[in-house]
């Protein structure tokens, strides 16, 4: 039930505390659970960069995506799909 932007948020804060620029600061992390099991509760609730909330998708764009203009996400990133809610499905979990 751990969204994909948890572990990003998880994975900011461990770099940023621990100053280094490795997944989780270099840290060893342990994950335990059926992660395909139960989806994520609310996912893409909040952007990961600026932190403005994600509007819902609707029947014509099924893409999630921050609105806000004065975001401050890295330039041609794009938004989420609900497929990319699982956390094994975040960057950091591939870099690991």
């Amino acid at each position: 039930m751990v969204e994909n932007q948890f572990l990003e948020r998880l994975n900011l804060l461990f770099q940023s505390v621990m100053q280094n620029e490795l997944p989780f600061g270099g840290k060893q992390v342990i994950f335990l659970g059926d992660f395909h099991q139960l989806p994520p509760v609310k996912p893409f609730e909040r952007c990961l960069h600026c932190g403005a909330d994600i509007p819902v998708p609707t029947a014509n764009n099924k893409e999630l995506n921050c609105t806000y203009k004065e975001c401050t996400r890295p330039e041609g990133q794009t938004g989420f799909t609900m497929s990319d809610q699982w956390a094994f499905k975040s960057n950091v979990w591939k870099e690991l």
